[in-house]
């Protein structure tokens, strides 16, 4: 139950043509891990929209039927074939963004979409048919600033080079780790061919656009197509990064309207055929943007919007804009055609577990992902909260001492007997075979051991360590649905001694007892969240573990 894995929800394919205007881009980028190195890995998804009146840049700027606030469409693929009956383009790219940390499905249900492994396979499967093809990405990669988000980003960076990434827009999870950590993985990214460039026209470090870090834009060439790249970060989410809206002496952040239109003069300079806007600003702002440079951009892709996004493209100011949605479950694949009448199609694709497959230059990756964490010891190592309880975990084991039927129950159920088992052997439903151990992994530990905060992926001072010294608190024990037994417990065998009902005693059996709604509204939704088990029937896995027996 891992706070990297992205659900399946159904969705509709279909694809979307559009007749465009010129655009360029730059390099691609390498990796940090030796093992993405090995292989040749390249297939990202896409996914769909139906084909709107064959707008023109320039054109009406009309919303599509489903834009215009048309009923969902009926969700599920139409077909099982991505980019079904395409011509083979000048050139795709693979559009992607706001994964926030989902870098792979965690395997707690069969039916989740998404991760960089599936991602790779996509690359593949249009490459293999002879397609060129690149990746942009939007950013949005993180989910918070710790030390493993540190390590997970370099790893998403070395990732996404591999795969053929020209661009990383920089969004507000990118700058929460910091600019002298943002400068120097993208410092040398800059500096080796085939490394994926940091960009934004609109982020300035250390007060200087000199330093080419982060790129205002980016220029490179495919298949004989030139494309030019512009990220912008919104104005509203500037106001998160620096509240009073200020600079300081590492970073600043312009005004996104001032910003942009000096950057399209720059990449108007270098006449791209093609023309890519990574807009990492709420869709208000990125209409507001492209009604105020019209004409200018062939393709824009859209932050802020919904995770499972399911309208065709809109039209705005000449540009198709297009959403992938978030968690990485889905990507959009866009075809360019510089010599037919339609220039663009795009399709937005669902990474599911039926057309795309684990790739082995991934699976190596997240291995080396995996031991930087043991390595590093970033469970033990990343500072531990008090419970707001006051009182410690002491495991299940103890709790069986007294309560032996619920014990024995406990026992019976996965909560007891596989939690930490799919952990270590990785026997999980949605990624059979997977020999990649996340015992060292804070979001894999939150949900499968004992004393960890699920959903702020935060040890407990007392909660589990590691196994030198926590074997006790592995599987998802008692304490976890009914709080640290610490207290209880030395009370109730102070009890077991004297036979005196002391007030402090029956208040904390008041505590520790959980009810059906405590558990349905407060408890099981902590790991039994829609990432992590989209399928999950509360009345159905209430009966398989209540235990309402009186020892």
């Amino acid at each position: 139950m891992t706070a990297m894995s992205g659900n399946g929800q159904p969705h509709d394919s279909a694809s979307t043509s559009l007749k465009s205007s010129p655009s360029s881009l730059r390099d691609w980028l390498p990796i940090l891990c030796p093992y993405l190195l090995l292989a040749s890995v390249a297939p990202l998804l896409l996914f769909g929209c139906p084909t709107p009146s064959s707008p023109t840049p320039g054109g009406t700027g009309k919303t599509s039927p489903a834009e215009s606030g048309a009923p969902p469409k009926t969700p599920g693929p139409k077909s099982n074939v991505i980019v079904d009956g395409w011509a083979k383009p000048a050139i795709a790219m693979i559009l992607s963004g706001e994964i926030h940390g989902y870098m792979e499905p965690c395997g707690c249900d069969a039916n989740q979409s998404g991760g960089l492994s599936r991602r790779a396979d996509l690359f593949k499967q249009l490459k293999d048919k002879g397609w060129s093809v690149v990746g942009l990405d939007l950013g949005g990669t993180l989910k918070n600033a710790r030390r493993q988000s540190q390590i997970k980003f370099k790893f998403i960076h070395s990732a996404i080079s591999e795969l053929g990434y020209k661009a990383l827009g920089i969004g507000p999870e990118e700058l929460h780790l910091g600019v002298d950590s943002l400068f120097s993985l993208g410092d040398a990214a800059k500096q080796n061919v085939g490394q994926t460039q940091l960009t934004s026209s609109n982020v300035i470090f250390y007060g200087s656009r000199d330093l080419g870090v982060p790129a205002e834009i980016i220029v490179f060439e495919e298949n004989g197509v030139k494309v030019g790249v512009i990220s912008v970060l919104g104005d509203s989410y500037k106001k998160e990064i620096l509240p009073a809206g200020a600079s300081n002496d590492l970073l600043s952040i312009e005004s996104m309207k001032d910003s942009l239109g000096s950057a399209i003069e720059k990449l108007k300079a270098e006449k791209p055929q093609l023309t890519v806007f990574l807009s990492h600003a709420r869709p208000a702002e990125t209409k507001q943007l492209l009604e105020t440079f019209p004409n200018t951009f062939n393709v824009a892709m859209t932050a802020g919007g919904i995770e499972d996004p399911y309208k065709d493209p809109e039209i705005i100011g000449g540009t198709m804009v297009v959403e992938v949605g978030q968690k990485g479950k889905k990507v959009g694949v866009v075809a360019y055609y510089p010599e037919a009448e339609q220039k663009l199609k795009f399709e937005r694709i669902q990474l599911d577990n039926k057309r795309f497959s684990k790739t082995k230059a991934m699976e190596d990756a997240m291995r080396y992902y995996q031991e930087r964490l043991k390595e590093e010891a970033i469970a033990e190592t990343e500072p531990a909260i008090s419970h707001p309880s006051g009182t410690t975990f002491v495991g299940s084991q103890s709790c069986g001492d007294c309560h032996t039927k619920a014990f024995a129950k406990w026992k019976s159920t996965k909560h007891g007997s596989k939690s930490w088992a799919s952990l270590v052997a990785n026997d999980r439903s949605g990624m059979p075979g997977d020999p990649i151990t996340r015992i060292y992994d804070p979001e894999c530990l939150a949900c499968h051991t004992t004393g960890w905060d699920p959903q702020e992926m935060i040890r407990y001072e007392s909660g589990y360590l590691n196994t030198t010294v926590s074997m006790h608190l592995t599987e998802q024990g008692c304490e976890n649905c009914h709080g640290p037994g610490k207290r209880h417990d030395e009370l109730e065998r102070a009890f077991k001694q004297s036979g005196n009902r002391t007030e402090e005693l029956l208040a904390e059996r008041k505590v520790m007892h959980k009810d059906r709604a405590n558990a349905e509204q407060q408890i099981c939704i902590k790991c039994h969240d829609p990432e992590n088990s989209p399928n999950f029937n509360f009345d159905k896995y209430w009966l398989e573990v209540w235990h309402p027996y009186k020892d």
